[in-house]
C-alpha cells in the first residue's frame, strides 16, 4: 500500500513482485485495476516441484510412526541421504515445546508480563515469552504442588530437530530459527554449510520459506502441516498456502526433481488438495469465495481500533464508552465489540478492540469523517487521556 501511494505521489510505474500476492492485490489484478503479468514456468524452464499428503493419522493406525515422523517421510529422507542431496523440513513453530505443564494438578508457568504460556527452548534450558522477551529458568518442581512430575505438550522446531538427530543419525542436521541465528555471522555460516554441501538436513521456521537458492535441495518435508492451518487468524489459509508455496520454490531448482512432502491428519482439507493440483487461480478463486461469504477484505474494509491501559476495569469502561460512540455515527451492523483482545494482556497492558467492516466501494471518506468526529468526542474525556488507541485498517 505504501509503495502504491509514492508511486501515485511521483506518477511513477509500479511492480509488485510475488510468487504468492496477496488475496488483496489478486483481486485488485481480475478486476483490472492491476495490470496482471503471469509468470507460469521457472527459471531455465525447470520443472515445478511435486507435492505428496502423507495421512498422518493412517500411518498411527498402521504404527508406521516414529515420533512425529511418518515412515514414508522417513524412507523419502534417506533416498534423499543416500543420492547425496539435501532436505529441507519446516515446522513455522519456535522453542522446543509449547508449554510445560504439571501432571499432577496441570498446572503451566505462565509470562509476568502477558497472558501468554511461556514456551520451553531446550537449548537454552529455559522458558521464553515470545511476546514481550521475558526469561525464566526452567521449572524443576511444580510451584502450585510441588509435584516433579513436569511434562512437555506441543512440538516446536528444537524438538523436530533432536528427532531429525536422532532418527537421521548420520546426517549432518542444522537449524535455522531467529534463537539459532542470533550470533554473529551466523547466516553466513551456514549458507556456506549448505553451499559445500556438509549440511544434509536444514530444520527451521519460516525462515527458510524464502531466498534460500542451492542446487543441491530436491526434498522439502512439512511433518506437521496443520499447525500452520489452525491459527485464529482469517489469514490463516492464506498465509498457509503462501508459506509451503514459498518452501517448495527451494526444492529442485535446477535438477526440476523438487518433491514436497506434507503430513497431515486432514489430508481431504481443502487447502491441501489445492495446493497439489497447483492450480493458483483455483485456490485463489476459493479463498475469496470464502471471504466474500463471511465479509472478509477485499470485499469489506476492516479497521481495528485497539486500545490499551494498565487498569482493566478503566480500558473496560473506556472501550464501551468508545463503542457507544461509534454507535451513534455508524451503522451497528458495522461495528463488532468492544471485546478483549485474543491475548488480553501483553507487556503489562490490558487490550480491548473493536472491529469495523465498511461495505466496498461506497464512501470511505464520509465513514473516515465519522470515524475521526468519534475519536475527538472520545479524546475529550481527561479520565482516558492514559488510554492508548491504536488503529489498524486492513491489517
Amino acid at each position: 500500500d505504501s509503495a502504491m501511494m509514492l508511486a501515485e505521489f511521483y506518477q511513477a510505474k509500479l511492480i509488485l513482485g510475488s510468487a504468492t500476492p496477496s488475496l488483496e492485490s489478486y483481486d485488485l489484478a481480475m478486476k483490472d485495476k492491476l495490470r496482471y503479468v503471469s509468470i507460469n514456468e521457472r527459471f531455465g524452464k525447470v520443472d515445478l516441484p511435486k507435492f505428496e499428503i502423507i495421512d498422518i493419522k493412517e500411518a498411527q493406525n498402521q504404527k508406521k510412526i516414529v515420533g512425529n515422523f511418518s515412515q514414508k517421510m522417513i524412507d523419502e529422507i534417506n533416498l534423499q541421504l543416500d543420492q547425496k542431496k539435501q532436505t529441507i523440513i519446516l515446522h513455522n513453530r519456535r522453542g522446543y515445546a509449547n508449554v510445560i505443564e504439571c501432571e499432577t494438578c496441570g498446572h503451566v508457568t505462565y509470562c509476568s508480563n502477558c497472558d501468554v504460556v511461556m514456551t520451553y527452548h531446550k537449548a537454552s534450558n529455559e522458558l521464553k515469552c515470545h511476546y514481550c522477551g521475558h526469561r525464566s529458568g526452567k521449572p524443576t518442581i511444580c510451584p502450585s504442588c510441588n509435584s516433579d512430575n513436569l511434562n512437555t505438550k506441543g512440538v516446536g522446531v528444537e524438538q523436530i530437530e533432536e528427532e531429525t538427530q536422532k532418527i537421521f543419525s548420520d546426517a549432518e542436521v542444522d537449524r535455522m530459527d531467529v534463537d539459532s541465528m542470533r550470533k554473529k555471522f551466523a547466516y553466513e555460516k551456514l549458507y556456506e554449510k549448505l553451499e559445500n554441501g556438509e549440511t544434509d538436513i536444514l530444520v527451521g521456521t519460516q525462515m527458510i520459506s524464502k531466498g534460500l537458492d542451492f542446487d543441491n535441495i530436491e526434498l522439502v518435508a512439512i511433518p506437521k502441516a496443520d499447525s500452520l492451518i489452525h491459527v485464529q487468524d482469517f489469514r490463516a489459509q492464506e498465509r498457509a498456502y503462501q508459506l509451503i508455496t514459498q518452501v517448495a520454490g527451494r526444492a529442485g531448482r535446477v535438477s526440476g526433481n523438487g518433491k514436497i512432502l506434507i503430513q497431515t491428519y486432514n489430508p481431504s482439507h481443502s487447502v491441501f488438495e489445492l495446493i497439489k493440483n497447483q492450480n493458483a487461480k483455483e485456490i485463489y478463486n476459493y479463498f475469496l469465495d470464502e471471504r466474500k461469504k463471511f465479509l472478509y477484505p477485499p470485499f469489506v474494509k476492516l479497521i481495528m481500533i485497539e486500545l490499551k491501559h494498565r487498569k482493566e476495569d478503566k480500558i473496560n469502561r473506556a472501550s464501551q464508552f468508545l463503542g457507544s460512540i461509534l454507535r451513534k455515527y455508524i451503522p451497528e451492523e458495522c461495528i463488532l465489540g468492544p471485546e478483549k483482545s485474543p491475548i488480553a494482556r501483553l507487556n503489562n497492558l490490558y487490550q480491548y478492540q473493536i472491529l469495523l467492516k465498511f461495505p466496498k466501494n461506497k464512501n470511505y471518506k464520509i465513514y473516515k469523517e465519522l470515524l475521526l468526529k468519534s475519536f475527538d468526542e472520545f479524546d475529550e474525556i481527561t479520565a482516558y487521556k492514559s488510554v492508548k488507541k491504536d488503529v489498524f485498517v486492513d491489517f
